[in-house]
């Protein structure tokens, strides 16, 4: 196998709404925690081997990031139901999205793009009410949060609201 490689240019996707696939649904472990991914690729319609990955605790009831994000793609979550998640996260699936950009905790100068949280839907998804959307966790004052972080959230939460997501 040849080291050589070719240096590309940086995939950086902007802040905002996109458009997507699903390429891949995955389970992974982490240390003690596992974790479900959506891969997505395609975004904005160019076909490329970039994609941004989706994760969530593989934590499965009617509160947890993953029954959420099923709810929102049409699966039930009767308590003690199983559920297939690749039929539910169909590779093939057109989505959207939207994306912040972040910068690197390790090196910061470096940037890339998160997916917003609960901001991933089916495209064909008509828009929710407000009444159906979850509701925003304010931090408490008391938890620790530091004074960056308390801005980071309501920074967070403003993106969230003018994207139609919280109202």
């Amino acid at each position: 196998m040849s080291l050589i490689r070719t240096v590309q240019e940086s995939n950086l996707i902007e802040d905002g709404k996109h458009a997507g696939t699903i390429k891949k649904v995955d389970a992974r472990t982490y240390g003690e925690f596992n974790y479900v991914d959506i891969v997505l690729g395609d975004i904005d319609g160019v076909v490329s081997d970039f994609t941004l990955k989706y994760s969530a605790p593989d934590n499965l009831s009617p509160n947890t990031k993953l029954g959420k994000l099923i709810a929102v793609f049409g699966g039930s979550l009767k308590v003690g139901s199983s559920v297939d998640l690749e039929s539910i996260f169909r590779v093939g699936s057109k989505v959207e999205f939207m994306t912040l950009k972040r910068q690197s905790k390790k090196d910061p100068s470096r940037e890339y793009a998160e997916i917003v949280e609960d901001s991933l839907k089916p495209s064909k998804l008509a828009v929710k009410s407000a009444s159906s959307l979850p509701v925003p966790v304010v931090p408490n004052p008391m938890s620790g949060m530091s004074a960056e972080g308390s801005k980071e959230f309501f920074r967070k939460q403003a993106e969230r609201k003018s994207w139609g997501l919280d109202s």
